[in-house]
């Protein structure tokens, strides 16, 4: 059998798009790219490991049916994530001014940090909601009673 080709794989994708629809092959299938055939496992370039396993769970079999009836021998479906050279080109790729140079803005820092540890001196969440509770009990008519509505 001779070696499957991008042009098999353009076919193959022609025949998913009647399938799945014009909205699926559209996320799901074009994005998807052939690299290699060998011993009956294909080997598809997705853009994220989700990507993959969400393609083949809903779409494998159909993948696998498409290409045997375009002639080729699949046993088995392996989808690998593109690296970062394949991938469509960043905003640095296409900014000049960024593209000159390797800085990167810093994060915004929070507006409030909470230290993480137990000796820490910032109030506890307890006390941080006490002075709420308090205001809210000190208007009610006893510990239970829900506060005075005012109109």
């Amino acid at each position: 059998m001779e070696q499957m080709t991008e042009e098999t794989w353009g076919k193959v994708q022609g025949a998913l798009r009647q399938q799945v629809g014009e909205n699926n092959y559209q996320t799901w299938i074009q994005p998807i790219s052939f690299r290699s055939c060998e011993d009956g496992v294909v080997r598809l370039s997705v853009p994220t490991s989700f990507f993959g396993t969400w393609v083949n769970r809903n779409f494998g079999d159909a993948i696998l049916i498409s290409l045997h009836q375009a002639g080729e021998e699949a046993s088995r479906l392996v989808f690998e994530v593109a690296n970062a050279a394949s991938r469509a080109p960043c905003i640095r790729d296409r900014v000049p001014a960024l593209a000159e140079t390797d800085a990167v803005a810093a994060p915004a820092a929070p507006a409030e940090e909470w230290p993480t540890s137990s000796t820490s001196s910032a109030p506890s969440r307890a006390a941080r909601i006490a002075p709420a509770k308090q205001s809210r009990r000190s208007s009610s008519a006893g510990p239970g009673a829900p506060p005075k509505r005012h109109q």
